[in-house]
Formats: structure tokens, C-alpha cells, sequence
């Protein structure tokens, strides 16, 4: 018995859930949103989407943290390509080429999280501005209800 690749199986669900998302576009084209069986199983819809996106999202995580392929959608049929430096020019240029992006990515990647873990005065500031006026609205909201209620 064979086991499968990761990439392997991602390329099954990222297929997969082409199909699926085609067919039920398809199928909410037809009126399928108003049928009661439709409305009864909608969660259940949703729920095996939204499994399959955290699949994908996962798989892709993994293989773009290493960036060695790229997955492209194929422009005529249900399928997927698969994209590669090392397809298209020689072995030590591919893999300078994949130190590169290995490294922009990192660099990339401290930036943000370096910028994240400052706080911005402008942005604790709008939030104390928001919370003034929250407080301003449900005072004035309280206000008129007992306005309402005893006049």
C-alpha cells in the first residue's frame, strides 16, 4: 500500500473543493436555496466547507513555509498545476532563487510581527475615542428611554 504526499493531498482537496464549490453554485443557481431539504442541511453545508478551507489552509501553510511549489488552478479542466523553479532552469539557480525567497519571506515576517507588537498611540487613542462615544450613546439611549417611559 502507497502512502500519499502532503502535496498529494492537498492537490485532492483543493480539486475537491473546486467541485464542490461549482456544484453548489450551480446548484443555488437552480433555486436549491429555497428548498426545505436545503434549509435543513444548510449547517451541515457549511460546516464540511468550512472543514475543507481549514484543510487547505493548513497544507498550504506548511508547503509555502518551505516554498518549494507553487499550486496554480488549471485554466480548462478541474485540475492543478504544480509550479516549480527546478522545472524550468538549472539545479544551483533554482535553489538561489528559492534562498531568496526563503529569505524576503523572513524578513517579511519580522517586520510584521516586529510592528505588531508595538502599540500605536493613534490606535489606543481612537479606541478611547470609541469607548467615549459607546459611553455617550448608551447614556443617551438610557436618557430617552426614561423620558419615554415616564413622561
Amino acid at each position: 500500500m502507497l502512502k500519499t504526499t502532503s502535496l498529494e493531498r492537498e492537490v485532492s482537496l483543493d480539486v475537491q473543493m473546486r467541485i464542490m464549490s461549482e456544484y453548489v453554485h450551480r446548484l443555488k443557481g437552480m433555486g436549491t436555496s429555497k428548498w426545505e431539504a436545503y434549509k435543513e442541511n444548510k449547517e451541515s453545508i457549511n460546516n464540511t466547507i468550512r472543514f475543507l478551507r481549514e484543510q487547505l489552509a493548513r497544507y498550504k501553510d506548511r508547503r509555502l513555509k518551505f516554498g518549494l511549489f507553487y499550486l496554480a488552478p488549471h485554466s480548462t479542466r478541474m485540475d492543478i498545476i504544480v509550479i516549480r523553479h527546478l522545472d524550468h532552469m538549472p539545479l544551483n539557480e533554482a535553489f538561489r532563487r528559492l534562498r531568496l525567497e526563503l529569505e524576503k519571506r523572513r524578513c517579511i515576517l519580522e517586520k510584521y510581527n516586529a510592528s505588531c507588537q508595538q502599540p500605536h498611540a493613534s490606535a489606543s487613542l481612537s479606541s478611547i475615542v470609541i469607548n467615549n462615544k459607546l459611553m455617550m450613546y448608551t447614556i443617551l439611549s438610557m436618557f430617552l428611554g426614561c423620558m419615554i417611559i415616564f413622561c
